[in-house]
């Protein structure tokens, strides 16, 4: 695809890599520096088009880069929710890959086992077409109920497993009756403008203890370290590393039990308790140095 030249694409910030009033959306500190901006970034790369027209027809916004000194996150200081609308067009779904099937069913397989999800109740945010979801119920017997305003009903075959439910809604407080034992998302955090206030949000509208919590989102870090450009997309404000996540998770009431790496790399997995169960710390990381030579030299990611 034709997106110009470099320097209209990628290139340091003109002002000094410094970003004046900005607060880190995790850690509301002020240690923000700006690293990379990207110039008319389409704001729906997941959208189908039905033309090519209608391709080119999708607006643009610019993303500007910044990552914060504090926790080591990574976010996009000029991101608008409002100009994002997520519906039945849209669609990331990833498991048409045998890899990445192979990947989700070890994925499924070691959550079933870790948290003993045998007729037990599973709830996902995010939940998309519900491939995921249907797969953690069919094998460990569960039962399902996924949130996600973009979902399509006849998306997924125009079959469902009787024991999953899926809403073209957001999970709140009225959906505490559900007493889930297990909350989980994937690749959905980092499309939220407010991580704390959504993490929160959910935290309180669960209203119990107890239950366990697993996320996962792409790694930053493979991003800069090893040029995975791709997830540079304008639908992603937030770009964790293992330190701003669990980070966010701390800040909203959470106890982080466990940040990992997975997917060679690519994604980033949090487990994480609503109860008070102690966590290793052994996550501390570094995005300086590999913002510090974006700032200087942005062809090193825009060559890959």
């Amino acid at each position: 695809m034709d997106i110009g030249t470099r320097s209209q694409c990628a290139r340091p910030p003109a002002v000094g890599g410094r970003s004046a009033g900005e607060r880190c959306i995790v850690c509301e500190q002020g240690d923000i520096a700006l690293f990379l901006e990207i110039e008319r970034v389409p704001i729906l790369c997941g959208r189908l088009c039905r033309s090519l027209s209608a391709a080119r027809r999708i607006p643009t916004a610019r993303m500007r880069l910044a990552f914060c000194r504090g926790c080591g996150h990574v976010f996009n200081s000029e991101f608008d929710a409002g100009v994002l609308e997520y519906n039945s067009e849209y669609e990331n779904a990833l498991h048409y890959s045998a890899h990445f099937r192979d990947y989700e069913n070890a994925l499924v397989d070691e959550l079933i086992r870790r948290y003993e999800l045998r007729n037990r109740t599973v709830v996902e945010i995010g939940c998309g077409d519900g491939e995921f979801l249907e797969t953690l119920c069919r094998r460990g017997g569960n039962r399902g109920f996924g949130f996600d305003p973009s979902h399509a009903p006849d998306g997924y075959g125009g079959r469902r497993d009787g024991n999953v439910v899926i809403s073209r809604e957001y999970y709140g407080s009225k959906h505490a009756a559900l007493h889930a034992d297990l909350i989980c998302s994937r690749h959905t955090l980092e499309h939220i403008a407010e991580p704390r206030q959504f993490l929160t949000s959910i935290r309180q509208s669960t209203g119990r203890s107890g239950v366990a919590v697993f996320f996962e989102v792409p790694n930053a870090l493979y991003t800069l370290r090893d040029g995975g450009i791709w997830d540079l997309i304008y639908e992603h404000c937030s770009y964790f590393t293992p330190t701003s996540l669990e980070r966010v998770f701390s800040e909203s009431g959470y106890v982080p039990l466990g940040v990992a790496e997975a997917y060679g790399g690519q994604f980033l997995t949090i487990h994480a308790s609503m109860t008070e169960e102690a966590c290793d710390g052994n996550n501390e990381m570094d995005v300086t140095e590999l913002a510090a030579r974006l700032i200087h030299s942005p062809q090193s990611i825009t060559a890959r």
